[in-house]
């Protein structure tokens, strides 16, 4: 972790001063987000936030960028894949769940509980939000994609092979 970066931070205050933090993390320090990769990291992810008050919604905000190179693992080929992460940071302080209701739709809220937050803990916790739910490669590009000539084959034989062709001849007996 870079020097001028602080281990914890405190939301609220750095949005009553208005400070801006910007750096990197290793993936391989991020061990919630490495239980879910398909690989041993050697990237990094970078992030820039910006803690500032609103002066039109008059809230406490945190507005920011993360992005990263993760190596997923695809879900159609189960083949190893390289998924360029982009995540958007755009957040609320709030003091409890009533005043995170009120909030304006384009705002997530962020309960401040007046305890320091650890700052590569928020950035993980960010990037676990970003992440794809699921993992694919583009489909031209995944080895398991349907091949469309294969597809239209297997579609006819589909076609030919009905399992209910026979309760159409029952009807007529009656």
């Amino acid at each position: 972790m870079p020097s001028e970066l602080p281990e914890t931070i405190d939301p609220m205050r750095l949005a009553k001063t208005g400070k801006e933090l910007s750096g990197s993390y290793d993936l391989h320090q991020l061990l919630r987000v490495n239980a879910l990769l398909g690989a041993d990291p050697d990237g990094q992810v970078s992030f820039r936030l910006k803690f500032f008050r609103d002066d039109e919604s008059r809230l406490f905000c945190i507005i920011g960028r993360l992005e990263a190179m993760l190596p997923l693992v695809c879900q159609r080929c189960l083949q190893p894949m390289q998924h360029q992460l982009g995540g958007i940071v755009n957040m609320a302080i709030v003091s409890d769940e009533a005043e995170a209701e009120s909030l304006p739709a384009q705002f997530e809220p962020y309960i401040e509980s007046g305890l320091p937050v650890k700052l590569q803990d928020f950035v993980e916790d960010e990037l676990l939000l970003a992440m794809p739910l699921v993992s694919l490669h583009e489909e031209k590009a995944c080895p398991a994609a349907d091949n469309p000539t294969e597809n239209k084959s297997g579609r006819e034989r589909i076609a030919k092979v009905n399992p209910f062709a026979e309760l159409k001849n029952l009807k007529l007996r009656k």
